[in-house]
C-alpha cells in the first residue's frame, strides 16, 4: 500500500498550510484531497483484489459458498442461537443491532477470544455452517465447510460463521483488539 508519507504528503500538507495567498492554499488543498482520494481509490482497488485473491483460494480448496435468500432469518437464528440469554435492555446498551458480537467483547457472553478462538474453530467439527455480514444484507450456506479455517476470515470485517447443528458460532470484528471470537453452547 502506499503511504502518505513515502510521498511527503503530510509535509505539502504543513507547506500549504503556511501560505499566506488564501486563493493558492485552497488550490493546493484541492490538489492534494484529489491525490489523497486517488490513493484512496488505489488502496481501495489493492484490499479488493486481495479480498478477491484469498476467496478464490477458499473456493478452489473445495469450500462453496451458497447464498441465502432471506439473510434476516439466518440473522436471527444466530440471534436466537447465541444472544438469547442477553437481556433487550443490554442488547441497548452495547448497541446490538449495530455490532452483535458485543455480546461478546462486553462479556454478555462468555466466548474464547484470539489464538484460543482460531483454534477452537480449526479444531471444531462444521457440519450445518452459514455465514453472514453485519453491515452487508448477504448471507451464504457453506459446503464442505469442513475445509474453512479461522485465517480465511482475516480479511472480512463483522463476519459470523455458525454451525446450526453443533451450535457453535465463530466471529472476525473490524476491532484488531477485539476477537475474534468462538462461543459453544
Amino acid at each position: 500500500m502506499l503511504k502518505f508519507d513515502s510521498i511527503n504528503l503530510y509535509k505539502e500538507i504543513e507547506k500549504t498550510d503556511q501560505i499566506p495567498d488564501e486563493a493558492e492554499r485552497t488550490v493546493r488543498f484541492q490538489l492534494i484531497d484529489s491525490i489523497i482520494d486517488k490513493i484512496n481509490e488505489y488502496n481501495g482497488h489493492l484490499l479488493d483484489c486481495e479480498y478477491s485473491k484469498k476467496r478464490q483460494e477458499i473456493i478452489d480448496r473445495g469450500v462453496v459458498f451458497v447464498p441465502q435468500p432471506k439473510s434476516s432469518m439466518i440473522r436471527a437464528n444466530w440471534s436466537r442461537l447465541f444472544a438469547a440469554s442477553v437481556s433487550a435492555e443490554d442488547k441497548k446498551a452495547i448497541h446490538y443491532e449495530s455490532f452483535k458480537w458485543h455480546i461478546f467483547s462486553f462479556k454478555r457472553v462468555e466466548a474464547l477470544s484470539g489464538l484460543k478462538a482460531r483454534r477452537a474453530f480449526n479444531r471444531c467439527k462444521k457440519e450445518t455452517v452459514y455465514l453472514f455480514y453485519q453491515n452487508k444484507d448477504e448471507s451464504f450456506y457453506i459446503e464442505n465447510p469442513q475445509l474453512l479455517r479461522s485465517s480465511d476470515f482475516d480479511s472480512d470485517y463483522d463476519v459470523y460463521v455458525f454451525d446450526a447443528a453443533r451450535k457453535w458460532t465463530y466471529v472476525h470484528t473490524h476491532e484488531l483488539q477485539c476477537g475474534p471470537y468462538f462461543f459453544k453452547l
